[in-house]
């Protein structure tokens, strides 16, 4: 399951548009990562997580904005 792939996890790159995906709880996946990075291609959480505190957030397209 995501919550088990993403625990203890560096980074995690999302390729794909499927809406199974875009509507996992990303805020608390993330806190559960070692050192989180979301690379996103299709800008699906940028509104979520761009400005959340402690994650390296990547919209493919768009500046690196680490925090």
């Amino acid at each position: 399951n995501p919550g088990e792939a993403l625990a203890g996890a560096d980074a995690a790159v999302l390729t794909t548009p499927w809406p199974e995906f875009r509507n996992l709880p990303w805020s608390e996946l993330v806190m559960a990562m070692a050192n989180p990075t979301i690379v996103d291609a299709n800008w699906f959480l940028a509104a979520a997580l761009r400005n959340h505190s402690g994650i390296a957030y990547v919209a493919v397209g768009l500046p690196w904005a680490p925090t």
